[in-house]
């Protein structure tokens, strides 16, 4: 019985995780697609301030 329990646990936690992944990935995708000055300027000021 634990053995049951413990691998439902692991298979939740593996699929929440990938999960998580392929939602973050979408929107870092459409982020970069309809922000991209945005992001070129922000990309520039972290230039400038790091050196």
């Amino acid at each position: 019985m634990f053995a049951l329990v413990m691998m439902t646990g692991v298979a939740l936690t593996l699929s929440s995780v990938a999960l998580a992944t392929v939602l973050f990935r979408t929107q870092i995708e459409k982020l970069l697609a309809t922000r991209h000055a945005l992001l070129a300027k922000y990309r520039n000021l972290s230039r400038a301030s790091l050196g």
